[in-house]
This record gives structure tokens, sequence and C-alpha cells, in this order.
């Protein structure tokens, strides 16, 4: 197993690299791109050559992001005041080859405030091995945003890749369970849970909830090897199983795990199949599990799209191959009748002893910063308003317009000149999705100053168009409850159990 000496030598190794300014912000300066994760291989001359002048930074950039041999003499000058023979005992590079060059063994990313360790990047045209660890990608880090950030005693990472989420969740969790079945992944994980100075993240072996055996938690998170794939190929993308029986039985075990208000945070890839209700099969997975679900719809694409581009992300990139391997896949998607394949962020809460409810949110959403805050208001009001008394409570509170919000209006020559056809609700952060609203509720959301109650508003709206009260109640309330519900619109006085 790979690894330094001690702790002292792992926070003299992450000092050296900070000292450097290895982060996020630094390396996307030099890339000149924000999303650093996400970098193509066909970059990487571009990198290379705004690297050639051998700083600390850049050497750096070269040995542990892009991954490439690089001079000795940068690579000691870099690591100073360490020398390199503690990071070649720790497998981390090894010596100085004939030509005087430094090779990794290893990635190290600065992601979300860590160093994560991961296998060198596959540029190669051949797939990489099964056990081959994963950089973060953009899924998990949409699920790192998402995080319900929960003060809770115990915590779940399932699945736990390089360890990305069991690190995050070791800041609100007293103590963090990281499971895989790859123990290459554990190895990863270890490490990088010990260069980060994390010390109550525990590794186990197994697959699914084996290693947790009857243990229940108040978070479990999961990105898990969804890919609807022919056959299986790669430990971290495919689950062996058809279709997506695997999420389904995943959805079902991992309730036998969560204590009573507990969530489970999970991504997904459901399947479209011709002739069937994509909305009803999802909500099949959820029926009689005692538990309240919002589903993200994060994109959907065609079964073509959707072999293609993991055929190209994992599989090969040599154009005779990939012709073999497009058929094979979608053979297959013709055998199973489907069509498309979406990507899901689910949101499960345990809640039994009540009516359970399962909100799917179908326009394609992105998550562009943390909005862990905003899921769980999104819960919170649900039972909250629900029913005659929660509208009656929703009426009397006070209401301002999110500061991340943008409203557009959109006009169009008519025969009175200008007139307004569309209005539109943009965030600038958080979770986005595209949500078009009637211009009367926008002129009331104009009114949301935080002064105001919701009742006052809505009876001045319904005073200004000639209606009555009663009869407006019934079309504004739920659209202003959505609102709420998706941190549109914010409460000016937060009751306790809103904070």
């Amino acid at each position: 197993m790979f690894g330094f000496q001690d702790d002292d030598v792992f926070r003299r190794a992450k000092d050296v690299l900070l000292d450097a300014d290895f982060t996020e912000d630094a390396i996307g300066s030099v890339l000149g791109r924000q999303e650093i994760l996400t970098m193509p291989s066909t970059d990487m001359p571009q990198v290379l050559r705004r690297t050639r002048d051998l700083t600390r930074l850049n050497t750096f950039i070269r040995l542990f992001f892009l991954g490439v041999p690089t001079p000795a003499r940068a690579v000691r000058s870099a690591l100073a005041p360490m020398t390199m023979d503690p990071w070649v005992q720790a497998e981390l590079l090894l010596p100085p080859d004939a030509d005087g060059l430094v090779p990794p063994l290893v990635q190290i990313w600065p992601v979300s405030g860590f160093m994560m360790a991961v296998d060198l990047p596959w540029w190669r045209a051949t797939a990489p091995d099964p056990d081959f660890v994963v950089p973060p990608g953009p899924l998990t880090l949409a699920l790192a945003n998402a995080m319900v950030r929960l003060r809770c005693e115990k915590l779940l990472d399932l699945g736990t890749g390089s360890g990305l989420l069991a690190l995050l969740g070791s800041t609100i969790a007293g103590s963090v369970a990281a499971t895989d079945k790859n123990e290459r992944a554990l190895d990863f994980t270890r490490f990088n849970a010990r260069l980060n100075q994390v010390s109550n993240v525990k590794c186990l072996a197994g697959d699914l909830f084996e290693p947790v055996s009857e243990e229940r938690f108040q978070l479990i998170l999961c990105n898990p090897p969804f890919v609807i794939s022919p056959v299986q190929r790669f430990l971290f993308r495919d689950s062996g199983e058809r279709g997506d029986v695997f999420c389904r039985r995943l959805v079902q075990a991992a309730v036998n795990h969560l204590q009573i208000g507990g969530f489970f945070q999970f991504t997904a890839n459901l399947a479209h199949q011709e002739g069937r209700s994509w909305k009803a099969d999802l909500e099949s997975w959820f029926h009689d599990l005692g538990c309240d679900v919002l589903v993200l719809v994060e994109r959907t694409e065609t079964a073509s799209d959707y072999a293609m581009n993991w055929i190209l992300g994992t599989e090969s990139k040599e154009a005779a191959l990939v012709s073999k391997r497009y058929e094979v896949w979608m053979d297959y998607f013709e055998r199973e009748k489907i069509e498309a394949v979406s990507y899901l962020f689910i949101n499960l809460r345990k809640s039994e002893g009540k009516s359970n409810w399962t909100q799917i949110d179908d326009p394609p959403c992105t998550i562009v910063g943390p909005c862990g805050d905003e899921l769980l208001q999104f819960f919170q009001c649900r039972d909250r308003f629900s029913g005659e008394r929660g509208v009656q409570t929703l009426l009397d509170l006070r209401l301002k317009l999110s500061s991340l919000i943008r409203i557009e209006q959109e006009y169009a020559v008519g025969s009175g000149g200008l007139e307004l056809c569309r209005t539109r609700l943009k965030k600038t952060g958080g979770l986005q999705y595209p949500m078009e609203i009637h211009s009367n509720v926008a002129r009331l959301l104009a009114g949301c100053d935080g002064n105001r109650t919701l009742r006052q508003l809505l009876q001045q709206m319904a005073d200004s168009l000639g209606v009555a009260f009663e009869q407006a109640l019934p079309v504004v309330v739920p659209a202003i409850r959505s609102l709420l519900e998706r941190s549109i619109v914010m409460i000016s006085e937060q009751p306790d159990d809103l904070q």
C-alpha cells in the first residue's frame, strides 16, 4: 500500500503543495479555465506550453495534475524543504529516469478544499484497468454541492471511490463509514484521509451495505456504478445488472439503513423504455418505502448519444473499436427497448408514520454551487405548508426574493407595439433550472420586500385584477409555495424550524 511513513510526513507533504499555491483557483488561472476537473485531453499541448516555465506551481501542475514526467531539478526545487526520497518511498514518484525525468505514479488534484490522489490520467486510446480509480467527476462534484449539511452522528459514503464525499462528510459527522468493493479505491481513500488530516473516516471493503451490516445512518451519500451498459467492464462504472435494476435495488436497500428523518442522496440513471411512462417507472422505485422523495432530472440523452459518450469517455477512442463497441451497445438497447436515458439526482428522506410524497422535477436542472440548504428547505417547506392549515400559515409570512434571483422578461412586437410574451426566473447560483412564471406572479414577487405578508400582497393583486381574494387564492398560493420550496423566495423572519 502506498503512503508516507507517518502523519507528520503527510502533513509536511500537503504543506509543500499548498505553499506552491497548488489550488483549484491557481490551477484554473494557469489553465485559462474555471472547471479544471473537466479539462479534455485535447487541451494537453496548450497546458504544457503554458507551464513550460517550471515554477513550483507549474512543476506540480505538470507532475500531479497532468501526470507527465517532469525534470528532476524542477521536482527537487518544488518539493523543498522536503527531499524527493519520501515521495519515492511512498510510491507517489519514481526515481529520475535515464533522461533525468521524474515519472509520477499518481495524480493529486485539489478538489473542494481537499487534496485528492487518484490514478494517473487516462490519455491512452485503450481502456484503463477494471479497478481504475477515477478523479471526482462532474456528478460527484454536483452531489457534493447537493449534500444536506445537517450535523449528524453517523454518515455513510457508499462506494466511496477516491473518498471525496467521505472527506466532505467528515466535516459534519461524528464518524464516517466509507465503503467500496474496489480495494484499490479504499487504498486511495485511506491515503487521502491522512493527507488531509481527516481522522474520523473508516474504510470498509465489501459490496453495497455488507460492510455496515445492520447499522443505521442519518445521511447516506452515493455516486454508484449506475451506467446502463451491455457488459460490466469497470467497477467505477457498471453494476453488472440489467438496465436500471441496480438503482432500484439500491433505493430499497438504503431505506433499511436510514434512521427516521435521515436522508439518502444519490445519483442514478433511468432507462426510458418504448411504450412506457418513465415517470411511472421511476415512481414505482419508491412505493411503500415510507419515504419522501425529491428527484431532480439533470439531463436526458438519446440511447445513441448515451452509448457514444460512455464509449468515448471510458472504453476507446480508436475509430474501428468505437464502431464495434457502439454496435454492441445499440444491440443491447434495442433488445431492452431503451430509447433514452436520464441522469438523476435523488434526495430521499425516511419519514414513516405519515402520508408520503414523491416530486419529480422534470425540467433539466444544473447544480452550479452549494445547494444542500435549498434542498433541505424544500423538505421543510413541504412539511410546513401542505394542507389548508399550511396555506393559512404561509399567507401570514413576510417573504423576500432571494439575492440570487434574476427576473427576465421577453417582449415581441404585436398589434399594439411591444407586448410581454414570456417571464422567466433565473438563479445565479445553487440549483438552477428553467422556470417560467405568469406576469401577475412576477408583479407579486416584485412586492416581496420582507415587509408585507403574502396575504397583503395577494389582496393587493386581487384588487388590481378586479377579482375576489378567494378566487386568486387557489391559483397563486401553490405557485408561491413552489417558489418558496425552491428558494426563489425566502421567509423574511425565519421560524425556528426553518432556520
